[in-house]
């Protein structure tokens, strides 16, 4: 079963947090292990590790860019070894807004910081609505292998622009 068969949603990136947390509640009181103090070790045993598979798959679901991830590893896009090469003319442009970001923290400018990080901002926005409408325009049907590469890109994108903000 995967997570979001666990908690009984559709396969999608762009999950309702309010139903995933209210699942996840639900869940967690009746895998509680104060219910299963009578029982055998082996049922205690058992039960404490469907509570850390369920607090595992709430984690990776709550967290957009774990989500992202792991729906692109489950459905055979991405592997944990993947090295993915981004197109230069971005790498081009992140290199040179990361620039512009470390001078301006290297001279204490903080008006450039904000500008900088509200850029960092409208780039991420920009990226975020082109694969929300890819979503609007297919549903939460299966992927074409292009659709699953676009989402695959804005994922090593979302993962650059995430790095330029720490």
């Amino acid at each position: 079963m995967d997570y979001f068969e666990q908690f009984d949603l559709p396969r999608t990136i762009f999950i309702d947090k309010n139903s995933l947390k209210e699942k996840f509640y639900s869940l967690s009181r009746k895998l509680h292990p104060d219910r299963f103090i009578n029982s055998s070790a082996e049922e205690q045993a058992e039960i404490l590790q469907q509570s850390a598979n369920l607090n595992k798959a709430y984690k990776t679901l709550s967290n957009p860019m774990k989500l992202l991830e792991y729906f692109l590893q489950i459905n055979g896009v991405m592997s944990d070894t993947e090295k993915y090469k981004l197109p230069n003319r971005f790498l081009m442009e992140m290199m040179e807004l990361g620039e512009e970001l470390e001078d301006a923290k290297l001279s204490n400018n903080q008006e450039t910081i904000d500008k900088l990080k509200e850029k960092i901002k409208v780039i991420d926005a920009d990226l975020e609505a082109e694969v929300k409408n890819l979503f609007e325009l297919d549903g939460n049907k299966s992927f074409s292998v292009e659709h699953m590469d676009l989402l695959k890109l804005y994922y090593y994108k979302k993962k650059y622009l995430s790095n330029l903000t720490i």
